[in-house]
């Protein structure tokens, strides 16, 4: 992960922080529409939601793409983006939602409206 979508990660997680999510709340990574974080596998697009339990990834899948961020309007060309390494969530379609490999504070999903539990059970840390 790079500098710059680290500090975006870390940045919706103080804003829900102080935002005191409640039981129904959804956290999208990403600040702005020029650098969400939008991953795509298998022609599906997935977005990255920020989780407080890091999820028991299942069977290896391949990579996803991170897409460049773009967010200097093309004063400076975007690099060629990353590639996640990404597997199964027990319990879930891997065209619902993915494990990256070697980040624990998310999961990428395709819908963020419609989270599976699995996902619901990962976003909030018992008391």
């Amino acid at each position: 992960m790079t500098m710059k979508r680290f500090a975006a990660l870390l940045l919706a997680s103080f804003a829900l922080a102080a935002a005191g999510c409640g039981g129904g709340a959804r956290a999208v990574v990403g600040g702005s529409a020029d650098c969400a974080y939008i991953a795509t596998f298998q022609g599906r697009s997935y977005s990255g939601v920020a989780v407080e339990i890091a999820p028991v990834p299942g069977r290896r899948l391949g990579a996803a793409h991170l897409p460049p961020c773009d967010d200097t309007g093309g004063a400076i060309p975007p690099g060629p983006g990353e590639r996640l390494p990404v597997a199964e969530l027990p319990g879930v379609p891997s065209s619902v939602a993915l494990v990256v490999l070697g980040q624990d504070d998310l999961v990428l999903v395709r819908d963020p409206k419609r989270l599976p539990d699995e996902v619901r059970r990962l976003m909030h840390a018992p008391a």
